[in-house]
């Protein structure tokens, strides 16, 4: 879990960076940085520390309270995004990076020295792939953002920056991430109280 949070921190720094570098607005920045860091929070509590006892304690029954849960929650914070309409996802930068991010690409390769290029090469072939899977299939995207973060995330990113009231989509794709989500998180949580169980 500590691995986790590092992970999380540093990716959410890393977030920051590249807020900051597209928008070149320290406010937004802020806002986004600040809202994933409340948001992160919250899903550590919910998905390592309540998960990983209720799931113990009642094991398939238990996995499924919480997969309603999760939806439940998802659901309202889904509304009160929407209605609020600030982004503090970052989706308008994503949707921003996803247009003009191969173009930075060409950029970097085309540098002629190799000493530049060679400490980068991997990231921004790494980063030119997940450019690609993400403007050329929605169904990748959804079931990376499901099972990288949650429901709420998968929805927001998926809408692409669209504003307004949630649609029929929406909700179809809140619930069948929702099941992606809860049957990975289900499993993973399953192996790591066994592995906990075979060693103490």
């Amino acid at each position: 879990m500590t691995s986790e949070i590092l992970w999380i921190i540093g990716g959410i720094v890393v977030l920051g960076i590249v807020v900051f570098l597209v928008s070149k607005n320290l406010k937004r920045t802020i806002l986004v940085v600040s809202g994933w860091g409340l948001y992160e929070s919250f899903n550590i509590f919910y998905d390592y520390i309540l998960w990983g006892y209720i799931q113990y304690k009642y094991e398939i029954l238990g996995s499924i309270a919480l997969s309603l849960g999760a939806l439940i929650i998802n659901f309202f914070l889904l509304h009160w995004y929407t209605k609020k309409g600030i982004d503090w996802l970052g989706v308008n930068i994503l949707e921003d990076i996803k247009k003009n991010g191969h173009k930075w690409v060409d950029k970097v390769l085309a540098n002629k020295n190799k000493l530049m290029i060679i400490p980068v090469f991997l990231p921004v072939k790494l980063f030119s792939l997940l450019l690609s899977a993400l403007n050329k299939n929605d169904v990748l995207a959804f079931l990376f953002l499901s099972i990288w973060q949650d429901p709420f995330i998968a929805v927001a990113f998926l809408r692409h920056g669209r504003v307004g009231p949630v649609t029929k989509k929406d909700y179809y794709v809140l619930l069948a991430s929702t099941v992606v989500t809860s049957l990975y998180w289900s499993v993973l949580i399953e192996i790591i109280l066994r592995i906990i169980q075979a060693i103490f």
